[in-house]
């Protein structure tokens, strides 16, 4: 917490009127979210002219800093001014502006609609939370979807059509784009391929999937409205029997720590297998690993205090559907907020969410479920970055369910 003090300390150096400012701003308020000031991180932005509906409507720290402030409808309305859905409305040539998109009034109830999935397959996961709401608002509606989650949709949602696209990140195109020949737009080439093209074709209104948050989630109530995905029944009963096999009658943890992408500002929401350790005090537990790409040494020093199940042959990058069905038949999940999380809080898994920062602790409702997930609960430590303490609160958790299935009379705390 001290490098936030020391970074608050120089970003506070930069002379207001400078055209860094701004950038400065933006750094200072997130670092000021980060400790928890929400009202000196609103002061600052607004100094600099970043507020919702002023100058600078649109700012990546404007969303973290208007959930804490729990105004989730202004947070979600804040995707509409990003450079991103207006080179959406460009390109496809809609002469919309993304401020005026209106789609719970009713005017596209006889219109084709299709929209277009931002970020990793986490999100739009979680954004799967709308769809059944979103469907019943068009005549019909089409979405574009990562290849890998597209059977789990489908099975989810055979109202909707899916039109798949490989997603990439900005920094990270590959070299052969084949399959975009036609895009010639780069703001949109990461997420968008000649399928999306054909599609447009027929659509009457063409955004961002990010542009209908801020009808479809306005305020917490709206989110116990979500839809839920299904996973396939027959690989449900093949990760049944495998699970019991392994594990007979002990209580079955599946277990992630960390994103599979990793940088100083990421890991701060994520753990080390080491601080997991306090675990290793719950007896009659299996902990099923759900970390994509876990190393051979995380594996190990895991396996020195807890006893792991690591799934047999199961691709925790790419196969999202046996994936589902494992997490399916396991007793609870425990998670920070990556695709693991999103996944099992899809399913009605009950969920632990690992929360670390102050910028996650907004999903938490005020008896700590999810507000995205009634399955899942936020958990954070004492105080919020405390890892010693998140972890003994998720073990003492856990401990509570195993005694709950060993005598159904006792409730779970």
């Amino acid at each position: 917490m001290q490098d936030f003090d020391e970074a608050i300390t120089v970003y506070d150096c930069v002379p207001v009127g400078q055209p860094i400012r701004r950038k400065a701003a933006s750094h200072q308020a997130r670092c000021l979210l980060e400790l928890g000031r929400i009202n000196e991180a609103e002061t600052v932005l607004d100094a600099a002219g970043v507020r919702f509906g002023g100058a600078i409507p649109h700012d990546a720290v404007l969303l973290p800093l208007l959930y804490l402030k729990q105004e989730i409808g202004k947070a979600h309305l804040t995707y509409r001014y990003r450079a991103t859905s207006q080179a959406i409305q460009e390109y496809f040539g809609t002469g919309l502006e993304p401020t005026a998109i209106c789609i719970a009034s009713g005017a596209y109830r006889e219109k084709n609609v299709l929209l277009i999935s931002e970020g990793g397959p986490g999100d739009e996961i979680r954004f799967a939370a709308t769809y059944g709401r979103l469907a019943s608002l068009f005549r019909s509606l089409s979405v574009t979807c990562d290849p890998r989650l597209v059977s789990l949709m489908e099975r989810s949602f055979p109202e909707i059509t899916f039109v798949p696209v490989r997603r990439h990140r900005n920094e990270i195109l590959p070299a052969s784009l084949h399959d975009r020949a036609r895009v010639n737009d780069r703001r949109l080439i990461s997420f968008i391929n000649d399928r999306v093209i054909d599609a447009a074709a027929n659509a009457d209104l063409i955004c961002s999937m990010l542009d209908t948050l801020g009808e479809t989630r306005v305020a917490r109530s709206d989110f116990r409205a979500g839809s839920r995905i299904t996973p396939s029944a027959e690989l449900k009963g093949i990760w049944r029997y495998k699970t019991a096999a392994e594990s007979g009658s002990r209580m079955k943890v599946g277990l992630a720590w960390r994103s599979m992408l990793q940088s100083n500002s990421r890991n701060r929401h994520y753990l080390r297998v080491q601080e997991l350790e306090a675990l290793g005090e719950i007896q009659d537990v299996d902990f099923w690993v759900l970390q994509p790409n876990a190393t051979d040494e995380e594996l190990k020093t895991l396996s020195s205090f807890i006893r792991i199940c690591v799934p047999s042959g199961l691709d925790l990058v790419d196969d999202f559907e046996s994936q589902a069905a494992l997490i399916s038949n396991l007793d609870v999940v425990v998670s920070p907020l990556t695709t693991t999380a999103e996944l099992a809080g899809m399913l009605g898994a009950t969920t632990i969410i690992l929360s670390r920062t102050h910028l996650t602790t907004w999903r938490a409702n005020p008896d700590e479920s999810d507000v995205w997930y009634e399955s899942g609960r936020v958990v954070t430590g004492t105080p919020v970055w405390d890892v010693d303490t998140l972890v003994e609160k998720v073990a003492s958790q856990i401990e509570a369910m195993r005694g709950s299935r060993m005598d159904p009379t006792r409730l779970s705390g």
